[in-house]
């Protein structure tokens, strides 16, 4: 087998184990931001449902807590890498929502 070859193959077998440590990293950054976020929500509930009723989400106060507890419970979720796909669906709608009323707030 030639250099090139040996070094390509090599290349690939490298290349799929850091794959792998880096997206247990970016797993464990992101379930980390969700559960701080979650956690904030949670413990300064007035203060988010004050903020919820600035942007005009209806129900702003069931709405602070289905959302820091979407957060808080996917962010342990993504950490532990336990129904990472499955809780994904609920964040992504949770910062759908974020992205959405953040651009009409201006």
């Amino acid at each position: 087998m030639s250099f090139p070859v040996r070094a390509y193959l090599w290349l690939i077998r490298f290349g799929w184990y850091l794959a792998i440590i880096v997206l247990l990293l970016v797993r464990l950054a992101w379930g980390w931001e969700c559960y701080q976020s979650g956690n904030g929500h949670l413990h300064h509930l007035d203060t988010t449902t004050a903020f919820f009723q600035t942007l005009n989400i209806p129900m702003p106060h069931l709405n602070a807590v289905i959302s820091g507890w979407t957060e808080l419970v996917g962010g342990i979720l993504l950490m532990v890498g336990l129904a990472s796909r499955l809780i994904a669906i609920p964040l992504a709608f949770n910062f759908c929502v974020a992205i959405y009323t953040d651009g009409h707030d201006q």
